[in-house]
């Protein structure tokens, strides 16, 4: 598996990951706002033979921000989320940011994937979290 930047090609497979959010704030279920992400370089892909997952990513109070983090069904629970969030550190890292943050809805059961991978809850809103990793 490698993750690179995703291209106007991997448009149906990050679609498919998709599926699974609910976000409206970020639209990602619209075609034409996810092409606009690619061609800003704010998507990243996980693939093989086909796109398994997908992350996009932006700068929101100094911290890198992960917007999404989508798996496709038949990826889950195979270090795909795991791949791409590490990514995302490593990213954060080298470009000298203060660290990463992440929300998500409770419905998500983000909880323990964030908690298990270094983030700590910042905020509770009640219907989902804000997790924030400091270097």
């Amino acid at each position: 598996m490698s993750i690179e930047l995703a291209t106007e090609q991997d448009l149906e497979g990050i679609m498919q990951a998709n599926k699974g959010l609910k976000s409206i704030e970020h639209k990602i279920h619209n075609p034409e706002t996810v092409k606009l992400l690619i061609s800003n370089e704010q998507f990243y892909v996980a693939k093989g033979d086909e796109v398994y997952g997908a992350l996009s990513l932006g700068e929101k109070d100094e911290f890198l921000y992960i917007y999404t983090l989508s798996v496709r069904e038949e990826h889950k629970h195979r270090g795909v989320g795991t791949s791409l969030v590490e990514f995302a550190i490593s990213l954060a890292r080298e470009g000298e940011y203060p660290g990463v943050k992440v929300s998500s809805h409770h419905s998500f059961h983000a909880k323990e994937f964030y908690l298990k991978h270094g983030f700590e809850i910042e905020k509770d809103y009640g219907d989902g979290y804000l997790f924030t990793m400091q270097f």
